[in-house]
C-alpha cells in the first residue's frame, strides 16, 4: 500500500468506508485525515508524560492491525458468498489480521522516538507491513468455520484495576495504562473501530469527564443506549477463535466475557431451568480458584455482575429480537489455552435452546453464596449431559462430529473443575 493511502485509511477509520461510494471521496478521507494529523500535533505536550509510550506502542499495533486487514478484506472479497450482511462484516478480516500480528510481533515492533510526528510514524508501520506482505504469502489460513443457526455477540471485558475500573472515583494509580484514562489522547476508540472499541464504567457520566474504565471489544457495532446493534456471527467455532486473538493482543489485563445469544422468536413455551441446572451451566464454564485458603467462583464472587443471566430486548438493524446474556464467564489466558470459550459458548447456546430466562432472574442471591463455597451441583451428571445434546440437537446447522465434539470438550471441562471443587486434582 501506498504511504498516502495508508495514512488516509488508517486516519479517516470507519469513515474510509463510508465515504467510499461518494464522489468526494479522496477530498473527504484527506480532510478527516489533516485534521487527525492536526490534533495529534496540538496535543504533543502529552510525550513528556510517563504513559506516553505505553499509548504509543498501543495505537501502533492497531495501525498495524488495520492495514494487515485491509490486505485480507481484498482477498476476502474474491471469496464467493463469505460475507453474511447480518452480521459483522470486518470481523473475519480483523480476525485474520489479529492472528497474524500476534504471530509475528517481533518483525512489527518498531523502535520509535518519542518526538516523532504522526505522519512518520504511520510511514513506517506501513513499510514493516508491506516488507512482511512481500515476503509472506498473506492468504488466509482458514476461511471457513462451523455456523450454527443462533445469532450472537460478545464483549470483552479489559482492565488493570479489575472491578475497581468502572468506579467512579478510580484514579488508576499504580496502574501505567492510568486506568485506560488516557485513551482519549490518541483516539483509540475511533482507530479500534475494527474492534468495536469502546470505554465503559459503572457511571456512565464517567466517560463525560474523561475518567476511563473498561476497555471493551465487541467487534461489530457496539451496543449503545437508543442506537442500533448487530450481532457478531452465528459461529461459535469463529467467535471462540477470535477471543482467543484479542486476548492475545490486548496489553491489558482481560477481565470478564459476555456473550449475548439471540431467541428463537418461534420457539414453543420453554421451561425455566432449576437452581441445580443453572448451577450445572457455571460449574461447566466458570473459573475456580483458590482464595483466602479455600476455593471460589472467581467471577461470582467479585459482586460486579447485576444478573448472572439477563433476558433483554435488543434493535438490530432490522426489528427488536429477544436475546439472553450471559455475563458470568471470566476472561483470561488459561481459558484460551484450555479451549473453554468455544465449548461454553456452544453450551450457552444449549441452554438457550432448551430454557426460558425472564426478565428478573430468581437464583442470584443463592449463586452468590454458591460462588464463595463452590460444590459439584446435585444432578445425575449422565442426564445433564443428554439434555445439554438435545439442546446442542436444535442447532440443525451444526455437522453430527462437531456436536459431538463438543460434548466431549464440555465433558473435560466439567471434570477438570470437579477435580478443583472436590480437591482431587492430580
Amino acid at each position: 500500500m501506498l504511504n498516502n493511502t495508508a495514512l488516509y485509511c488508517l486516519l479517516a477509520g470507519s469513515k474510509y468506508y463510508d465515504f467510499l461510494e461518494s464522489r468526494d471521496f479522496a477530498s473527504q478521507i484527506k480532510s478527516c485525515s489533516e485534521k487527525e494529523i492536526e490534533y495529534f500535533f496540538n496535543n504533543r505536550f502529552i510525550r513528556h508524560e510517563k504513559w506516553f509510550r505505553r499509548y504509543l506502542k498501543i495505537l501502533i499495533a492497531v495501525f498495524t492491525v488495520n492495514l494487515l486487514a485491509r490486505k485480507f478484506e481484498r482477498s476476502l472479497s474474491r471469496l464467493c458468498c463469505f460475507y453474511d450482511l447480518s452480521y459483522s462484516k470486518f470481523a473475519p478480516a480483523t480476525f485474520m489480521a489479529l492472528s497474524v500480528f500476534n504471530k509475528n510481533r517481533l518483525l512489527f515492533n518498531i523502535e520509535f522516538d518519542q518526538f516523532i510526528f504522526l505522519r512518520d510514524l504511520i510511514h513506517i508501520v506501513n513499510s514493516k507491513v508491506n516488507e512482511f506482505c512481500k515476503n509472506t504469502s498473506l492468504k488466509p489460513e482458514r476461511v471457513q468455520f462451523i455456523q450454527g443457526n443462533t445469532p450472537l455477540g460478545v464483549e470483552m471485558e479489559f482492565s488493570n484495576k479489575g472491578t475497581a475500573a468502572g468506579r467512579f472515583l478510580e484514579t488508576g494509580k499504580g496502574d501505567p495504562l492510568v486506568n485506560f484514562s488516557k485513551y482519549h489522547y490518541y483516539h483509540l476508540t475511533n482507530f479500534m473501530w475494527r474492534f468495536g472499541a469502546y470505554i465503559d464504567s459503572d457511571t456512565p457520566f464517567k466517560q463525560f469527564v474523561k475518567k476511563g474504565g473498561f476497555l471493551e471489544y465487541t467487534f461489530t457495532v457496539p451496543d449503545k443506549f437508543l442506537q442500533t446493534s448487530m450481532p457478531l456471527t452465528n459461529s461459535p467455532d469463529f467467535a471462540g477463535k477470535l477471543i482467543g486473538e484479542a486476548v492475545k493482543f490486548t496489553p491489558v489485563q482481560p477481565h470478564s466475557l459476555h456473550v449475548t445469544l439471540q431467541k428463537n422468536s418461534r420457539k414453543n413455551k420453554q421451561p425455566f431451568p432449576s437452581f441445580n441446572e443453572i448451577l450445572f451451566l457455571l460449574f461447566c464454564s466458570g473459573q475456580f480458584l483458590h482464595k483466602n485458603g479455600k476455593i471460589v467462583e472467581s467471577r461470582i464472587v467479585e459482586e460486579n455482575m447485576k444478573d448472572i443471566i439477563l433476558h433483554r430486548k435488543r434493535k438490530n438493524y432490522r426489528q427488536w429480537v429477544d436475546t439472553v446474556e450471559f455475563s458470568h464467564m471470566r476472561l483470561c489466558r488459561d481459558f484460551i489455552r484450555r479451549n473453554v470459550y468455544e465449548p461454553s459458548i456452544m453450551l450457552m447456546v444449549a441452554y438457550k435452546n432448551l430454557f426460558a430466562f425472564t426478565d428478573i432472574f430468581p437464583y442470584t442471591n443463592k449463586l452468590r453464596q454458591w460462588g464463595k463455597q463452590p460444590y459439584v451441583p446435585a444432578l445425575n451428571t449422565g442426564d445433564m449431559f443428554e439434555l445439554i445434546r438435545k439442546g446442542l440437537d436444535e442447532e440443525k446447522a451444526l455437522p453430527e462430529h462437531y456436536k459431538e465434539h463438543i460434548m466431549e470438550k464440555i465433558k473435560e471441562i466439567f471434570s477438570f473443575n470437579r477435580a478443583i471443587v472436590t480437591g482431587k486434582t492430580a
